[in-house]
């Protein structure tokens, strides 16, 4: 991992194919920054020493490893130098092949522990083979049957054999700590299948062009993530969109919760359930399942007898809101940023500030 000089804390990609796990650091160095709420303002993203940006490094690893949900931690990693105890990363390291041989392995049963490792050995991540030591680390301590059971075709790569781009799958395990196929929200069942998405609003987001060209489809929680920072996707890269303003995301309202609960159980995607379904999501919410209550609650909501329930109707019986239009609108700005060089202005990496 190599910083930018006009940028500190701005990652650097000088070709392509790591660009997932480059964003998914820069993303949680990001949220780090803004994790300091007003300080970020006082002390602007260029103006970092060395000290502090090493520091950010080891944060954005650490929150990562963290993310994972588990209780042992694996780091893959170049073999130490018994002389000095520090991990060698040197120049006789010629292909591939060579630097697998090389490879050790660290197990940290705690988390401290592994945070203390990953300062003491920062420089590991900072050398030529950083990278792939870190997805090397992350994959081994999610554990290959835990990923296995997350993903639904075993055929498809974790990493595309031909232009190294990362899989969805690998893209979610970074940013979610889950290596889920889908960026849609929990789990949907399409003909008996159960097709999993994100489960629940993660600390980074994740906007794709392809959604915008009706390939797929992201959910809410990736949308509206618990901090500003978005990593967004084109058809063949990855970026980072953030902001210090954190009105530009929210903690989900009740009404929020009732409709992703209500559309879960909209299997034809045309904003209404079959009455049969009503009593399930009551339950989900916590509101009233009593038989009679239900059946009641049914004819009221569908007058016309038609065996359906529109998702409009149910949320202004169970969650009515009043709209407010004054806060449709606002301004805001946004900082958007592209590690490869070539993208960049002169080629000097930096934030892209949009008022």
């Amino acid at each position: 991992f190599i910083f930018s000089k006009y940028e500190p804390s701005a990652l650097i990609q000088y070709d392509g194919g790591p660009c997932a796990i480059i964003t998914a650091v820069q993303a949680n160095i990001l949220l780090e920054l803004l994790s300091e709420g007003e300080n970020t303002r006082e002390n602007p993203w260029n103006q970092l020493n060395d000290e502090v940006v090493n520091q950010l490094l080891v944060a954005a690893i650490f929150r990562i490893f963290k993310s994972l949900q588990v209780d042992r931690y694996i780091i893959i990693a170049l073999s130490k130098d018994p002389a000095s105890n520090e991990c060698n990363a040197n120049g006789n390291i010629s292909n591939v092949e060579d630097t697998h041989l090389k490879l050790r392995q660290w197990v940290f049963d705690d988390a401290r522990a592994l945070k203390t490792w990953i300062q003491n050995n920062l420089q590991l991540f900072r050398d030529p083979f950083g990278i792939l030591s870190l997805l090397y680390s992350v994959t081994m301590t999610k554990g290959l049957e835990n990923i296995q059971s997350d993903r639904e075709d075993l055929t498809e790569p974790f990493i595309d054999p031909t232009f190294g781009h990362a899989s969805q799958y690998l893209i979610n395990l970074l940013i979610t700590g889950r290596a889920v196929a889908h960026v849609w929200d929990n789990t949907r069942n399409i003909d008996g299948l159960a097709l999993l998405g994100i489960q629940k609003q993660p600390e980074i987001g994740f906007l794709s062009l392809m959604e915008h060209l009706r390939y797929c489809e992201v959910g809410s929680f990736l949308k509206n993530p618990a901090n500003p920072i978005w990593i967004l996707s084109s058809t063949e890269h990855l970026t980072v969109l953030f902001s210090s303003d954190r009105s530009l995301v929210c903690t989900e309202s009740p009404r929020y919760v009732a409709t992703r609960s209500f559309l879960k159980y909209d299997e034809t995607e045309n904003g209404f359930i079959v009455n049969e379904k009503l009593g399930i999501i009551l339950e989900e919410l916590g509101l009233e399942t009593d038989v009679e209550y239900v059946s009641f609650m049914i004819k009221c909501l569908d007058k016309d007898d038609l065996g359906i329930i529109v998702l409009k109707d149910f949320l202004n019986e169970f969650f009515p809101q009043a709209e407010d239009d004054s806060s449709l609108t606002k301004n805001f700005t946004l900082y958007h940023y592209n590690g490869i060089r070539k993208s960049n202005k002169d080629g000097k990496n930096q934030m892209e500030k949009f008022a």
